[in-house]
């Protein structure tokens, strides 16, 4: 029997279409990137309004012994299949089997309802003397079968004793290891296993593997599929000792992490081919020069705001494009924070005054602002203090 008809629900994003569709209302907000969601909030509703698979207990009085108990909704449904009796221990539900049996065949005897179902009475044997000969046979091994005569029941667990025929000896193994087609039972024939994959492969044979793919072979054992093999590639020593197991070395074409990424067209980042001049100009050894000779000259500060010790970057006065005789003058170059100078940046130099045409006057206008900005809010913060005090 259900105590409470309305029950306090958590709402959120995952649940609160169904709760609209039935008719509450749910508080929505924007985020910052006007995308609905649904902050987390409660809600009361009616016990049949909730999806019939949620998680939601609710409270409920056992029908047999008269006790209160709570049950999830998706439980609640499932026993009530076959059944509207509530019933909340062990001992409750045994009874409710009872009636439901009572119910549907008139008799609570299994060998009865057996008969009304045209079933069988628990499960058939799954082993018996028969079955474990052939498991035997398939294997190579001889059952001693006379142990099993005294046995009533032959289960997983069953500890039989077998005649390897290759080996002529004898053991002793469960019926569920014999059972498993895939492995071993003989101690022989296990040590005979172990020791071909052990030596299935030799160093030989991986010095002769990493001279076909131009790799320094650096290990000098091993002893199964799952060593580790170091080693050099050739063709991009700088970067340094790599590794991979044996059985990695032998199945894959390319064991070298710079042979195997894509090149060209194929490249995730490819974007045709065509590098802008500036990106070139980056990469060479003039610029890389011209911009620390900028940073030390200005002793590694940004000479807009002041701070050292930040990520700087190197600016040019007269801008890049159209000035292509001052690209590497020391004297058309400053040094600015990213904060200050960064187009991402909110406020930045490049956020005002854009990347294009840039000239000295606009930098000049650009460090005037940010002082005087600056002396106001520093002028504010004295006057609030001085009227605290």
């Amino acid at each position: 029997m259900i105590l409470s008809e309305k029950v306090d629900v958590k709402v959120c994003h995952q649940n609160y279409k169904h709760y609209e569709n039935v008719g509450y209302q749910i508080k929505k907000e924007l985020d910052s990137k006007n995308r609905i969601t649904v902050p987390t909030q409660y809600i009361t509703v009616k016990w049949t309004d909730i999806p019939h698979k949620s998680n939601q207990k609710i409270e409920l009085k056992c029908d047999i012994c008269g006790k209160t108990f709570e049950r999830k909704i998706r439980y609640y449904y499932l026993s009530h299949e076959n059944n509207d009796i509530d019933a909340c221990s062990k001992k409750c539900q045994s009874v409710k089997s009872m009636q439901t049996k009572n119910n549907k065949y008139g008799t609570v005897n299994p060998a009865e309802i057996s008969i009304q179902i045209n079933g069988n009475i628990g499960r058939p044997e799954k082993y018996n003397i028969d079955s474990l000969e052939s498991l035997c046979n398939e294997k190579g091994y001889q059952l001693y079968k006379d142990e099993l005569n005294d046995c009533k029941k032959i289960t997983m667990k069953t500890i039989v004793t077998v005649s390897c025929l290759k080996h002529n000896i004898d053991f002793q193994t469960s019926v569920g290891s014999l059972d498993n087609k895939d492995s071993c039972n003989c101690p022989e024939c296990i040590h005979e296993k172990i020791v071909s994959i052990k030596n299935k492969s030799s160093i030989e044979e991986v010095k002769y593997i990493c001279k076909e793919k131009n790799y320094e072979l650096i290990t000098h054992s091993i002893d199964n599929c799952d060593s580790r093999v170091k080693y050099i590639c050739n063709k991009h020593r700088d970067y340094g000792i790599q590794s991979t197991s044996l059985y990695g070395l032998k199945h894959n074409k390319n064991n070298c992490r710079i042979c195997r990424m894509p090149r060209n067209e194929n490249h995730w980042s490819w974007a045709g081919g065509i590098a802008s001049e500036r990106d070139k100009t980056k990469k060479t050894y003039q610029y890389k020069q011209w911009v620390q000779d900028v940073f030390k000259r200005d002793n590694y500060t940004c000479q807009c705001c002041g701070i050292s010790g930040v990520y700087l970057e190197a600016h040019h006065l007269y801008n890049y494009s159209d000035y292509p005789d001052l690209r590497m003058d020391i004297n058309n170059g400053i040094t600015l924070c990213h904060n200050c100078h960064s187009i991402a940046v909110p406020g930045s130099f490049h956020r005002v005054y854009t990347q294009f045409h840039n000239t000295p006057e606009q930098l000049e206008e650009y460090i005037n602002n940010y002082k005087m900005t600056h002396q106001e809010n520093q002028s504010n913060d004295s006057l609030l203090l001085c009227s605290n005090d």
